[in-house]
C-alpha cells in the first residue's frame, strides 16, 4: 500500500504547482501578441512635417510657413524620390533626402512652353514671373508662369516652378493612417505638388480662361 500513497502525494504536489506556473507562462508570452507599429507603405495616408531647401540651402517651403503635408503613399501626390525615402518609416521617424530633378519635380520640359496672343492674358498678368491659372480644352486646371513678354505674344511656362532643380527635404512622420480613413486625416494639408507625370496642356493649343 505504500507505493499507492506515494503516487497520491506526488499527484497532489503537481496539481498544486500548476496553478502557480500557469500565470507565469501566460505573462511570458504576452509580448508576442502586441501589434507592430504601422509603417509607411503603398496606400497609407501619411502626414509629415517638413522643411524644403534649395541647392544652396535656402528654405523654400516648410510646415511652419504653411501646414503639414497629408498624402496617399504610392499615388504620386508628392515627388517620387520623397515617396521612396518615406517607405517603411514609422511615426516619429525623421529623414533627410536630396532629390535630383528626376526624383523631384521633373526636368525642365521645353514642350511645356507655349506662345499665346498678348490679349489672351489679363493686363495685370503681363509681367515676367507672374503666376497664372488656366484651363485646357478638357477643363483641367494648370498653373503656369509668364516666362517672356513680347509686343504681340507672351510665352507661358507650364513646368512646375521647381522643375530642373535639386531639392533637399527634411521630414518627420507625424501620423500613418489607412486609405479608408482618409476623411479623418488632419485637415489643412499643404497644397499637393503636381506630379511630373501630370498631363500637360495639348501642344499648340492656347489656354482658355487665363487668370492671374
Amino acid at each position: 500500500m505504500a507505493p499507492l500513497r506515494f503516487r497520491i502525494a506526488l499527484s497532489a504536489t503537481l496539481s498544486m504547482a500548476l496553478p502557480m506556473a500557469l500565470p507565469m507562462l501566460l505573462l511570458a508570452s504576452a509580448p508576442s501578441i502586441a501589434e507592430e507599429a504601422p509603417r509607411v507603405q503603398t496606400g497609407s495616408v501619411v502626414e509629415i512635417s517638413y522643411v524644403m531647401r534649395s541647392e544652396t540651402g535656402e528654405v523654400i517651403g516648410s510646415s511652419e510657413e504653411s501646414e503639414n503635408m497629408v498624402f496617399e503613399q504610392g499615388a504620386r501626390e508628392v515627388p517620387p524620390g520623397l515617396e521612396a525615402a518615406l517607405e517603411g518609416l514609422a511615426v516619429g521617424d525623421e529623414k533627410s533626402v536630396t532629390l535630383s530633378p528626376e526624383e523631384g519635380f521633373g526636368p525642365v520640359d521645353e514642350s511645356l512652353f507655349h506662345r499665346v496672343a498678348l490679349e489672351q492674358v489679363p493686363e495685370e498678368g503681363r509681367t515676367k514671373g507672374t503666376r497664372l491659372m488656366a484651363r485646357d480644352p478638357q477643363g483641367n486646371p494648370h498653373v503656369m508662369r509668364v516666362h517672356e513678354v513680347g509686343e504681340e505674344e507672351i510665352v507661358l511656362d507650364l513646368n512646375h516652378p521647381l522643375a530642373g532643380r535639386t531639392i533637399q527635404f527634411e521630414v518627420e512622420v507625424v501620423s500613418i493612417g489607412e486609405k479608408a480613413k482618409r476623411a479623418l486625416a488632419p485637415s489643412g494639408a499643404a497644397p499637393r505638388a503636381p506630379s511630373p507625370a501630370s498631363p500637360p496642356m495639348p501642344s499648340g493649343k492656347a489656354p482658355s480662361g487665363t487668370t492671374p
